[in-house]
């Protein structure tokens, strides 16, 4: 049980985090230039804090309710490099946030990955098995596509740019808060309620 302490590491090629089967709260600040990362919870409620991340990271989030908040002071630009996420039994929540992102943004959505918003150029979030993924849009005008939606509930808020959204098919509830400005969205395929 480390508590609130620190380990530091250097000129290592891979990290694995094996967490109790307590409630954790894990928070990644940053990371290095690590080769692989990964970090495994047990089977508690728990929650994981990503902010910055330079390396490839897994995050395996055990059983029970967990949460999985991924941000840097409400934007995406930290995450520079591939985040994935699995999440196991329970009701499993992802949020990520990109809200005060003051620049224009493109963002596309599939069943299993979000690639844009700021997040590194050739890079993604993909997730598995959540419950609910909210995603928080910047104050611009945003463009997101919709290719696809895991089966469960999936949250999309906006604010007040002139946002753009295409929905191509959905396979779970998808909600769209679109906020102000003058707004566009669009069904482009068969929607799959």
């Amino acid at each position: 049980n480390l508590d609130d302490r620190e380990i530091g590491f250097i000129n290592i090629d891979a990290l694995i985090v094996n967490a109790s089967d307590f409630a954790n709260t894990i928070n990644i600040a940053s990371t290095s230039s690590f080769t692989t990362i990964e970090v495994i919870s047990g089977d508690d409620d728990d929650i994981f804090n990503v902010q910055s991340i330079s390396a490839a990271t897994t995050l395996r989030t055990g059983d029970h309710n967990d949460t999985v908040n991924i941000h840097s002071d409400q934007t995406m630009e930290q995450i520079q490099e591939n985040l994935t996420v699995y999440t196991q039994s329970g009701f499993d929540t992802i949020n990520i946030s990109d809200a005060a992102d003051g620049s224009f943004q493109t963002g596309t959505l599939t069943s299993t990955e979000l690639t844009g918003l700021g997040i590194g150029t050739a890079h993604s979030i993909k997730y598995y098995d959540t419950e609910l993924l909210n995603i928080g849009l910047g104050t611009a005008d945003n463009h997101f596509d919709i290719q696809s939606t895991h089966a469960n509930q999936t949250n999309l808020t906006s604010q007040q740019g002139d946002d753009i959204f295409n929905i191509k098919t959905i396979s779970g509830l998808t909600n769209i808060d679109s906020g102000s400005g003058d707004d566009q969205v669009t069904m482009v395929g068969i929607w799959t309620p």
